[in-house]
């Protein structure tokens, strides 16, 4: 899969999108900043909507490559 917008990301935001698990074991639900969206939209060119739909599917290609 062709990552578009993990390398764009900070440390913080990449550790936050590859996160599974949150306090006390419960399921770790990743929901990125707007200021994050609104950059990404104006960097690749695309709509919000669509820079969410390409984040939730890199995020599942890499917890599903994590070993």
């Amino acid at each position: 899969m062709n990552l578009l917008i993990y390398p764009r990301l900070g440390t913080p935001s990449r550790r936050a999108m590859k996160k599974i698990k949150g306090r006390f074991g419960q399921p770790y639900e990743y929901r990125p900043r707007f200021n994050l969206v609104e950059r990404l939209s104006e960097e690749l060119g695309i709509t919000p909507a669509q820079v969410l739909d390409l984040i939730e599917a890199e995020r599942e290609f890499l917890i599903k490559s994590r070993v």
